[in-house]
């Protein structure tokens, strides 16, 4: 018997059943390939693509819409504290003029927008002599491009 060196003997010719006939064929083609080739790769990567987007732009719409929301959250617990502050004051100080003249506080979560008081004061004699007070804070963008409001919030200053 004849020995053979490696490349004579992935050289021989092998059979395989194929639809009823025997088909040869040299055993070195029968190789087991791994991995992916560069067009299965480009054809994933760009079903990828349109699903990537996606999730990218909800995540920046939910990011904006927690901004403003945290936004809303400080400007109503403003509102509140300038219902404690004008419930302090003198009952003829509480004026329309007065009201939108107060400071608002700075805060960190609003730094790029505008703000400014918005009331309405309107005397009710009867059945107590009452002043009505209509608060609320309106917030402009930084280029005047959106506005939003935050409130209204209304409240009594009876006179003492």
């Amino acid at each position: 018997m004849k020995s053979m060196i490696a490349p004579e003997r992935n050289a021989t010719l092998g059979t395989i059943a194929y639809s009823g006939r025997y088909r040869k064929r040299r055993t070195s083609e029968s190789r087991v390939r791994f991995g992916y080739t560069i067009g299965e790769c480009l054809v994933a990567i760009a079903m990828l693509l349109p699903i990537a987007a996606l999730v990218t732009r909800i995540g920046i719409q939910t990011e904006n819409l927690s901004r403003e929301s945290n936004r809303v959250q400080v400007s109503y617990s403003d509102l509140i504290n300038a219902r404690e502050s004008i419930g302090t004051w003198d009952f003829d100080s509480v004026t329309q003029s007065n009201i939108e003249a107060m400071a608002i506080p700075e805060h960190n979560a609003i730094q790029d927008r505008a703000r400014a008081w918005k009331a309405t004061v309107m005397e009710e004699p009867e059945p107590m002599f009452l002043k009505r007070v209509t608060l609320s804070l309106k917030l402009t963008g930084a280029h005047g491009d959106n506005e939003s409001e935050v409130g209204p919030l209304t409240f009594w200053v009876p006179r003492p």
